[in-house]
């Protein structure tokens, strides 16, 4: 085990991880070498090497290709640069002319085979795998470490936890250290200025961006906005100020993260309202309080949020509740946004454990894993009780 935890060498699906970042941060962006490396020290991994999976054109696709092989080309230096060792993919032309990665899936599975080899026989300075990727395709490959008994972690924002491979959920400030964005420190600040806009309900000053065809609005913060359909607007590059209204969730802009839609006139018919955070009942899912003590269970990010905070919560058309952010801090008693590794003292008979940080404080660890006094399980803090901090696994057991 190294100075920071287990010694592992991650291979990263670069692309998947720029989607996630969308869903997590509300941020599409590449995932960069150093940022990977401290992302991942929080949850007990000390990282030895990092292997990137990326795609850069064909050359009959140069052309056609050339400023998105331009950009793959730069992003393959810079993970060099960094001491990353690019896996290479090949971008193909699609039918309507758009990029298809071809073959990083693959890359990525011979490299996590490789290190499966030389860890069974021995013959590697690294004790595990983390795999950075929520990519089915990458499952034969995770089996095989499986099945050879090697130490082999699947790293995601969601999903991963389902699929019966050991896991680590990915908290939103994981993403915004990847990044690099120096504006993101725990990855929920555009969900705190959309819920602060929206509550506000006044004119916001946006740059005109996007196509004409799906023109977006971008703020000088980061947030992004959606004008509703009737709205006119400058050309591309110039300013319109719009009134935030509603909230839209749209892969096409960010994946799951919101995103403001703007209009000339302000809302006044709210789709929205505001609640008090109860407790976190799971890794991804807290329960509110919309007043008269009625408890909502509703999904939302790890972290950003503590009991007794207030959040606006959006209904959409589906009739499904949807939590935008944290509009008003309740007391700050603890950081919900810090991951940290945690040794398993005492299993509790009925689920969880007690547990120690590695401050020596000690508190529950709620779980529904079966756990063994000695364990250490990545967990971030839900709730702070008279007898000491309550945290949640994010996570199955380290190496």
């Amino acid at each position: 085990m190294g100075a920071l935890g287990a010694v592992v060498a991650v291979v990263v699906d670069s692309r998947n991880v720029y989607h996630q970042s969308g869903d997590a941060i509300g941020l599409r962006a590449l995932p960069t070498v150093p940022g990977i490396r401290a992302a991942l020290v929080p949850y007990g991994f000390d990282v030895a090497a990092v292997h990137v999976g990326l795609a850069l054109a064909r050359p009959r696709d140069r052309v056609s290709l050339a400023r998105f092989h331009a950009d793959n080309d730069a992003y393959r230096k810079s993970v060099i640069t960094d001491g990353g060792d690019p896996l290479l993919g090949e971008l193909h032309v699609k039918a309507a002319g758009r990029p298809e990665e071809k073959m990083v899936d693959c890359a990525c599975c011979v490299r996590i085979t490789r290190y499966v080899e030389e860890i069974a026989a021995g013959k590697s300075a690294v004790e595990g795998i983390v795999v950075l990727s929520k990519d089915i395709d990458l499952t034969p490959a995770v089996n095989y470490a499986m099945e050879r008994k090697v130490p082999i972690t699947v790293a995601a924002v969601d999903v991963v936890q389902h699929r019966g491979h050991p896991y680590a959920l990915l908290s939103p400030a994981a993403y915004a250290t990847m990044s690099g964005d120096a504006r993101l420190t725990t990855g929920h600040e555009y969900r705190q200025l959309l819920a602060c806009a929206l509550f506000d309900g006044k004119a916001v000053n946006w740059t005109v961006g996007g196509s004409r065809s799906h023109p977006r609005l971008e703020h000088h913060s980061g947030i992004v906005g959606i004008p509703e359909s009737s709205t006119a607007l400058p050309g591309r590059g110039q300013v319109a100020s719009l009134y935030p209204v509603d909230i839209a969730w749209e892969e096409r802009v960010l994946g799951s993260f919101p995103a403001l839609i703007c209009g000339n006139a302000p809302q006044t018919q709210p789709t929205w309202s505001t609640a008090i955070v109860v407790k976190r009942s799971g890794p991804l899912a807290i329960e509110i309080d919309h007043g008269g003590g009625a408890h909502k269970r509703v999904p939302f990010m790890l972290g950003g949020v503590r009991p007794g905070d207030t959040v606006v919560v959006h209904r959409g058309a589906d009739g499904v509740d949807r939590v935008v952010g944290q509009l008003l801090k309740g007391n700050a008693t603890f950081d919900p946004d810090v991951v940290e590794p945690l040794r398993v003292t005492s299993p509790l008979p009925r689920g969880g454990a007690l547990v120690a940080a590695g401050s020596g404080v000690r508190g529950l660890l709620t779980t529904n894993q079966s756990l063994v006094a000695g364990q250490r399980v990545p967990g971030i803090q839900v709730d702070l009780k008279p007898k000491g901090p309550v945290w949640a696994a994010v996570g199955t057991p380290l190496p």
